[in-house]
């Protein structure tokens, strides 16, 4: 059996940079990510040169570098300094020029914000249907990874700037190349005393934060858990009910119109008034029954929309569609009443469950 000995390349440590390094060093270990971010640079060699100077460029490029420089190695080699790449961090974010320790998801999210701007074709939405396609779905409102394909990574040339590589069909074809990291949310909120359950709200999302539990032991499956249970709302305020009062008091309204027309002279212009405020009242008194009969959601012109007290219902967040690279948050910040904060410190001894095709 033929076994192949590998090295892995370390970071230096420039002052506190350990969040950094370990941000890194995960994202490395992923071919999807290694391959995106390669796509960035070669987008970029194809575009404008003023675009490939700006402060994403440059984080594009020298990230680049580094991943490049922690692929596996055939030998042992020192560790590698990243400072190219945090003196670009910190044109963009000057937290990172300070020697202060900083949060790891903070910097996952310049360096995804980042590479997604490096991209002209907008971002996917709901209504791309390549993107819906492409991303395997959610089962059971627990998350399940495959493993990622491996796929062709170019290296860098010695002595050459990324920026002056050919671009290839690939990346400069009509599709722009997927983001791995951008997954799909959806959230719904149903009122418990009407029944009435409002449209389901899509969101695009590149990590999720997760709420540890207050435990001395859970797992990753477990947070995920949380993310998706329904949760009570005590101040929202549901459509349903909101067009129903402002029904309410039309009718109302209309009552006290006819009643006060009632005791007018019909030839005067008080009355003509009148008469005119009562139709438009009977006009939307027949908009807002159709609202509640076919679309509580259809913007009513002209209707002022009564304020109902807020009542309670119901919000669930699922996860319509997982990206090819799921990137978890754990919050471990526990708020005490007095303002206070606290870490929780329960422990993750299990991971993702792999899914079965």
């Amino acid at each position: 059996m033929l076994v192949v000995v590998v090295f892995m390349r370390g970071l230096y440590n420039l002052g506190n940079t350990c969040f950094m390094n370990s941000t890194l060093q995960s994202l490395a270990s992923l071919d999807e990510f290694n391959t995106y971010a390669d796509n960035c640079v070669k987008l970029l060699a194809a575009g404008d040169a003023t675009v490939n100077h700006s402060a994403d460029a440059d984080i594009a490029v020298q990230l680049n570098i580094v991943l490049e420089q922690l692929r596996p190695q055939a030998s042992r080699v020192s560790a590698y300094s990243p400072r190219a790449l945090v003196n670009s961090l910190s044109k963009k974010g000057r937290w990172m020029a300070s020697r202060a320790e900083q949060d790891a998801q903070e910097l996952f999210q310049m360096v995804s914000s980042t590479l997604q701007a490096t991209m002209r074709e907008s971002d996917p939405s709901l209504f791309n249907t390549d993107f819906l396609a492409n991303t395997a779905p959610i089962e059971n409102s627990i998350v399940s990874t495959a493993s990622s394909s491996s796929s062709c990574h170019s290296a860098n040339s010695a002595g050459k700037h990324p920026l002056r590589r050919r671009c290839s069909t690939s990346v400069c074809g009509m599709p722009p190349f997927a983001n791995p990291l951008l997954g799909m949310a959806a959230s719904r909120i149903a009122c418990v005393k009407c029944g009435y359950t409002a449209a389901i709200r899509h969101f695009t999302f590149d990590n999720l934060s997760l709420t540890v539990p207050r435990a001395r032991h859970t797992t990753v499956e477990e947070c995920l858990s949380m993310y998706t249970v329904i949760d009570q709302l005590d101040d929202f305020k549901c459509r349903y009910c909101t067009v129903a009062a402002t029904l309410a008091q039309t009718m109302a309204d209309i009552q006290t119109c006819r009643s006060e027309l009632a005791e007018l002279d019909a030839a005067s212009k008080r009355a003509a008034r009148k008469s005119a405020a009562l139709a438009t009242l009977i006009d939307h008194q027949h908009q807002l029954e159709q609202a509640l009969s076919s679309n509580p959601e259809a913007e009513l012109k002209g209707i002022k929309l009564v304020s109902p007290q807020p009542g309670v219902s119901t919000k669930q967040t699922m996860i319509a569609r997982t990206p090819k690279i799921l990137v978890l948050h754990l919050s471990r910040s526990i708020f005490l009443p007095t303002g206070d904060t606290i870490k929780n410190t329960a422990h993750q001894y299990e991971g993702l469950r792999q899914c079965v095709p």
